[in-house]
């Protein structure tokens, strides 16, 4: 998640916002089989993602934000491609990024 706000710090830095639009390509991630309490302005059921090289290893990071588009059952594995931008405006207490659905690339269901 923080090679994630790193490269899209990065966009936003060197990208005006059509460029950025332009440029601004899907990001590879998966989204484990079950939620996980977490306490981000309140306390929620978070997304725990694994992203880029990180996908198929041990390690899962909290997602506070939602994913807009994403219709999640717990008990599937999703590989999803998603675009993430920075919001311009956002609320206080908030990561500042909007997650959108790209396309589900995979549903695998875990017993």
């Amino acid at each position: 998640m923080k090679k994630l706000i790193i490269l899209i710090a990065i966009l936003i830095q060197t990208c005006t916002d059509k460029e950025m639009e332009e440029n601004l390509i899907g990001t590879e991630i998966r989204v484990n089989y079950y939620t996980e309490s977490c306490t981000g302005v309140i306390i929620q059921q978070c997304y725990l993602i694994q992203e880029g090289e990180a996908i198929g290893g041990n390690g899962w990071q909290l997602l506070y934000d939602p994913i807009e588009g994403f219709d999640y059952l717990e008990g599937y594995i999703y590989d999803l491609d998603v675009t993430v931008s920075e919001v311009e405006y956002p609320p206080m207490d908030t990561s500042g990024l909007k997650c959108v659905l790209n396309q589900v690339l995979s549903k695998i269901k875990v017993d």
